[in-house]
């Protein structure tokens, strides 16, 4: 009996810790969509007053939470793509989502036999050279 309180009483906790924490996103969202500011990862650790470490945490613990609010933040940079100039979102998202955002280039290494110049150039026939 005396687990089962205990064990409620912890789950009771992380749920309000949830809440808190699901709150308190919510709150930088709403303030950035009636601004019309483009939400980012770093606003969002500066409202909540915590670093990349906590919030790396705060994923493990709550990864609902974590990865809904990184889905929505990416889902509206990605839209920013969709405009004329998104040089700069292009920019935000490499370096934000590392992972999925990569510059991908690749290099031909085989080896090829190189084709002559005059492949399949006919020769010019010049008129015999006239005797002096």
């Amino acid at each position: 009996m005396k687990k089962t309180k205990l064990l409620q009483k912890a789950t009771e906790a992380l749920i309000q810790e949830e809440y808190a924490i699901t709150e308190k996103i919510v709150d930088y969202f709403r303030e950035c969509f009636s601004k019309e500011i483009v939400p980012q990862k770093a606003g969002l650790l500066e409202k909540m007053a915590i670093s990349r470490e906590q919030w790396s945490e705060i994923v493990k613990k709550f990864p609902r939470v974590g990865n809904r609010a990184d889905h929505l933040i990416e889902k509206v940079w990605v839209e920013k793509l969709l405009s004329p100039n998104a040089s700069g979102a292009t920019f935000y998202l490499k370096n934000t989502f590392r992972d999925l955002y990569q510059d991908k280039s690749s290099q031909d290494i085989t080896l090829r036999t190189p084709k002559p110049l005059l492949e399949g150039v006919e020769p010019i026939k010049l008129p015999p050279e006239k005797k002096r």
